[in-house]
């Protein structure tokens, strides 16, 4: 939605401050409800699960929905434009 209109540079930076938001909430709403233990090392392994979720289903929507090769998606994030 934003990238037609802004370019791909200017629309990650509108985007960014947005998603970082929600992130931090979320991940605080979440490791209260899941009773996360304060300590690095727990919260770590949390954190990295998490990415890799992501990451997994970013790939998945873009091979499943957009009908791209995984190889786009592991390769788009070499430059911003």
């Amino acid at each position: 939605m934003l990238v037609p209109r802004f370019g791909a540079t200017k629309s990650v930076l509108l985007e960014a401050p947005v998603i970082l938001a929600a992130s931090w909430i979320l991940s605080k709403v979440t490791t209260q409800r899941l009773q996360v233990p304060p300590d690095r090392a727990s919260r770590a392994m949390m954190g990295g699960a998490a990415f890799g979720f992501l990451m997994c289903l970013e790939l998945a929507v873009s091979v499943l929905v957009f009908k791209k090769p995984p190889s786009d998606f592991l390769l788009g994030g070499r430059c911003l434009e």
